[in-house]
């Protein structure tokens, strides 16, 4: 769709309103409540957008916890064909560390966010290109939080499921007990 340009004294009609603002940006989908070491969410993923954002809020960690991603089909793909790649940083103590986990090949999920310490805040967006199209599906995250000694703790990555398929939906499994939300929007194709 040509864009259109408007000027001083044009009269915006309804219909260019709602032009407007249906062919633009990201649409909510669902939520849901996180408390425990995982939530699955169904039917999310479908013809209308191809690619997706889902946003983790995490209010509450147990301890450091990592984010692992499956597709889902009428269950979990826990088939061992998701690779990850990555990098976690941190200034804790005035003290800065690095851990990368490049090379996590082969496995049943893919690593996509992280948050530090209990009691820390924070969150990961995760970025899921054409899981319904029969092919690969490609994330990309980015995230962090506040660990215990007022340091911060981040990262950022990019996984593939190499196995192709058709998805609508997905599981985020955390490596500690958590507690917050997961959002998931659609890119209009606009």
């Amino acid at each position: 769709m040509a864009i259109k340009t408007f000027t001083s004294g044009e009269v915006l009609t309804a219909s260019d309103t709602n032009i407007y603002l249906n062919n633009g940006g990201l649409v909510y989908l669902t939520s849901s409540n996180i408390s425990g070491t995982s939530v699955s969410i169904n039917n999310c993923f479908n013809s209308a957008y191809q690619n997706y954002e889902i946003l983790i809020n995490v209010n509450n960690a147990s301890n450091s916890t990592y984010f692992l991603y499956q597709n889902r089909a009428s269950g979990v793909n826990s088939v061992s064909s998701y690779t990850s790649v990555g990098i976690l940083m941190g200034v804790s103590g005035g003290t800065q560390t690095n851990n990368n986990f490049s090379g996590v090949q082969a496995v049943s999920s893919a690593r996509v966010g992280y948050v530090a310490q209990a009691s820390s805040a924070g969150g990961s967006r995760v970025t899921v290109l054409s899981p319904q199209i029969l092919g690969y599906t490609n994330l990309s995250w980015q995230g962090g939080g506040r660990n215990n000694d007022s340091g911060l703790e981040a990262g950022f990555g990019n996984a593939i499921h190499y196995l192709a398929a058709q998805y609508d939906g997905f599981t985020l499994s955390f490596s500690s007990t958590i507690s917050g939300i997961v959002r998931v929007y659609g890119y209009r194709q606009a």
